[in-house]
């Protein structure tokens, strides 16, 4: 039996094969022409591909999340050392969700986690000032449970809202 919900399908909805599938194509993409686009000093803002988060100049799947799981995220520091811009990374992420294999939101959250401090070492590191804004929003939200049991997040308040972490710059 999936653990992933199915209420997607009865709306009309992507099945979490069909989205993933999605996930991946634009992964590939994003996967060629990162080399190019983390080069490019003239980009100072990564968003996501999806349509529910903010977007940045570049929108690879998962924002921050690919350039940190992908390798890119020091190189892109490196490459903009005394400059700043804005990140975007997001809860419910289909990156994090296809990608990575972490299906469910408290896995998102200790990733977000991990990456969050990874980018205040970089900003000093490089003397940037990037922020870091983590959306509440994603696309993987329909195909995810809210734990995996390993902590004490519920679908009603997961610890990522009871601390504020929505919508919010770091």
């Amino acid at each position: 039996m999936s653990l992933f919900r199915r209420e997607s399908q009865s709306k009309g909805e992507k099945t979490v094969d069909e989205f993933r599938a999605e996930i991946s194509h634009e992964t590939s993409k994003a996967r060629r022409e990162a080399p190019k686009k983390v080069g490019d000093q003239n980009i100072t803002s990564v968003g996501c591909v999806d349509r529910m988060t903010a977007k940045g100049a570049w929108n690879p799947p998962g924002g921050v999340t690919f350039l940190f799981n992908e390798g890119y995220l020091e190189a892109f520091f490196e490459r903009r050392a005394g400059r700043g811009g804005t990140l975007f990374g997001h809860i419910h992420c289909g990156y994090i969700f296809t990608e990575m294999g972490m299906e469910f939101e408290d896995q998102h959250e200790r990733i977000l986690r991990e990456i969050k401090s990874e980018v205040e070492k970089l900003n000093e590191q490089y003397h940037t000032h990037f922020d870091l804004v983590i959306e509440g929003q994603g696309s993987a939200a329909p195909y995810m449970t809210a734990s995996s049991g390993s902590g004490d997040a519920d679908s009603s308040e997961t610890q990522w809202h009871r601390e504020g972490w929505n919508s919010k710059y770091y």
